[in-house]
This record gives structure tokens, sequence and C-alpha cells, in this order.
């Protein structure tokens, strides 16, 4: 045996309603506001990040000119490379020598040449074994910062840290040798790092950005269904029928199964007898004749 409830009389079909939203699911306006916070953070320290690493190329770039060792015309410099290494070597046009120790005439002096093409120059490196240092030409190197100026011309490559000789010759002292790495090579790195920390700070922070500000378009108009279609007005309700849960109403005992009711078959009559042979006739009124007489 089956049954099915129904809504109580009076009442219309009674339709499940959506559940509430988890308390601790997200809301649209926390996400909006978290991808604000986001893209705003990633945006301003991009930008930050990219200034300082300008600044601080610019610095390493005046350092590294500095530091570079340097050797007057006309004498015998000893150089110390602490690591092995490719080094330029440069003509410096402007600059100052310092305080060098020897005999070397063109030492602790200022020198400026203003022309425009270098002049020509012979440098010689030696190691501690007085054997000459291969030097290969490269003019593709040049600086101009902290009160120097300088092109290369050679660069060579140190396979082992120690002492080493340079002896340069020129007929023109206006100038002087500088030895050391490129300038401009960490310099280019910090440079490059700070456009791609400022370049994918405004994208990503951007990005991010205007998807939090972004607001999402209104719903546009409901358009009511037609006659005879499930939810229009007047329509059959043609949902599932309402089932309430099994804790709250519980099903009801089925009944017990009664056995079929069986009656007794109608007693049998017995047939009427057969009729047997019909009996002759009687004597016919006055008697019978008398038979006749022999």
């Amino acid at each position: 045996m089956s049954y099915q409830q129904f809504p109580p009389s009076g009442q219309g079909p009674v339709v499940q309603q959506p559940a509430a939203p988890f308390a601790g699911a997200p809301q649209q306006g926390n996400r909006r506001a978290g991808l604000i916070g986001v893209g705003a953070l990633l945006l301003v320290a991009g930008v930050i990040a990219g200034i300082v690493m300008f600044l601080a190329s610019s610095s390493n770039y005046d350092d590294g000119v500095r530091n570079l060792a340097r050797a007057p015309i006309g004498c015998t410099t000893s150089l110390e490379f602490d690591e092995a290494g490719t080094y330029t070597i440069f003509v410096e046009t402007e600059g100052e020598i310092g305080e060098l120790r020897g005999d070397c005439p063109n030492a602790d002096t200022d020198y400026s040449f203003d022309d425009d093409e270098l002049p020509d120059v012979d440098v010689e490196l030696r190691d501690e074994d007085d054997d000459e240092v291969d030097l290969d030409d490269d003019e593709s190197k040049d600086y101009d910062a902290g009160g120097f100026v300088g092109r290369s011309i050679a660069t060579v490559e140190i396979e082992e840290a120690g002492d080493y000789e340079l002896t340069a010759t020129s007929d023109e002292d206006e100038i002087a040798i500088a030895v050391g790495r490129d300038p401009k090579g960490d310099s280019g790195s910090l440079k490059t790092m700070g456009i791609v920390a400022i370049v994918g700070g405004l994208v990503v922070g951007g990005l991010l950005l205007v998807l939090g500000l972004r607001r999402s378009s209104p719903p546009g108009p409901a358009t009511p269904a037609a006659p005879g279609t499930p939810g229009a007005p007047g329509a059959p309700y043609s949902g599932p029928a309402y089932a309430p849960p099994a804790a709250s109403i519980p099903s009801p005992p089925s009944p017990p199964v009664q056995p079929p009711t069986t009656y007794p078959a109608p007693p049998t009559m017995p047939s009427p007898p057969t009729p047997g042979p019909t009996p002759p006739a009687g004597p016919p009124a006055g008697g019978w004749p008398a038979p006749p007489s022999a």
C-alpha cells in the first residue's frame, strides 16, 4: 500500500525555498574590497621598487666608475686582481689619477683631453711570471660619471687572481688608463629590473583595481511567462509533490495483509428420476370381451 501526501485544503502547492548562503562564504562586497586592496598594494609596491632600483643603478654606476684602477701614461703600474674574470681597459680622457706609489711623472695629476678621437696608446699587461697577457680589441663601452670620461679599447680575460703589471705609452699625456669591470653592466641590470618592477606593478595592480571597482550589471526586467507554461499565472502546478522530511512526519504502519475470503460451493441438487415405460391401458368400459369358445 502506498500513499502520497498533499498540502492541506485551501493552500497552494508548497515550493521549497533555496537554502540561505553559508555564513562563512565570502560576500561580493568583501571580495571586491580585497581585490582593490591587493591591487593598490601591488601598484604602489611596484612603482616604489622600480624607483629604488633606478636610484640604486645610478649610484652603482658612479661607484663603478670611481672604483676603476687607473694607471698613468709613461710608466709601469702594479695592479692586483682579486678574482678571475673579464675586465675592460679604458682610455680615460677626463679625470684624475690620485696618489700613486713610485716615480711615475704623470702621477697625482688631473687630465682633460678635448679631441673626439682617442690618441694612439700601447698597453701591455704581464702576469706574475712575466708572461704577456693577450688583449682583445673592444671599443663598444664608454662611461661619463663622477667627473670621469672614458672609452674602451680592449678587454682582457684574467684566468687567475693575483698581481699584474700594466705598462702604457702614448704621445699624449693628458690621458690615463683605467681597468676594471664595465661600470654600466650592473647598472644596466638594476635599471632593467626597475623597469620590470614598475611595469609589473602597474599592469597587475591596475588589473586588480579595475576588477574590484567594476560594478556588476543590474538584472533586466523579468519577462512574464506565457499562459499555460509552468510558472505562469493560472497554470496548474507541475512541480514535485510536497514530501515532508522523514524525521518530522513518521510514515504510518502498513495494515496487516488479510487472506482472501473463501466461500463454500453451493450444494448439488439430485437430478429427477428418468420416467419408465408407459403401462398398458386398462380394460375398456363394460369389461373385456369374452374369449371365443373353442
